[in-house]
């Protein structure tokens, strides 16, 4: 998959099924000038020493990430553990505004979230693919069916997936695509 601007990719799974290393081997292929990393750990993207990369924990210095990253726009931004900081009782008016009108601005955005259930509606719908990791508790599952109008059972393939295996879901015409095992 190549990350194409300015699309919006929500990366899922549970924790150690290959999202953090699937998002940094896409950063990869982008120059880091163009690179805006929200590492909220502090520690998954520390390669990328040429990005503009923020470790915020607190509401203030996320916002301001947040602000910078949309004032210059034309830009790829990274929110990592997305789930974290981005909620629905929790919506500063900058986060509202990057969610609304980033695309806008020409800025990409990748998600990373562990359970795609606990971002607000707003969000899910800016999202043009979903590439999900390996899911196992069926509330997961659920959320991913319900937020792409799927049938019931329709992701249940997602309990087979191994350590870096994942599919790719393109919301913009509702298609499942074959993942592959990143290497």
């Amino acid at each position: 998959m190549i990350i194409k601007q300015p699309k919006w990719y929500m990366v899922t799974g549970r924790p150690g099924s290959g999202k953090t290393y699937w998002i940094r081997a896409h950063l990869r292929t982008i120059p880091q000038s163009m690179l805006h990393i929200l590492d909220y750990n502090g520690n998954d993207y520390q390669e990328f020493k040429q990005a503009d990369r923020c470790i915020a924990k607190v509401t203030e210095d996320i916002d301001d990430f947040l602000w910078r990253t949309y004032r210059k726009g034309n830009c790829v931004v990274v929110l990592g553990d997305c789930d974290s900081y981005i909620r629905v009782n929790e919506m500063s008016q900058i986060k509202k505004t990057f969610i609304n009108t980033a695309r806008n601005r020409g800025i990409t955005c990748i998600l990373d979230a562990k359970r795609v259930k606990n971002l607000p509606l707003d969000v899910r719908g800016r999202v043009n693919y979903s590439v999900i990791f390996q899911k196992t508790e069926d509330k997961d599952i659920q959320a991913h069916e319900e937020w792409a109008c799927e049938s019931k059972g329709f992701f249940n393939g997602l309990r087979k997936l191994r350590v870096g295996e994942h599919v790719v879901y393109d919301h913009d015409v509702s298609q499942l695509m074959k993942g592959r095992k990143v290497s």
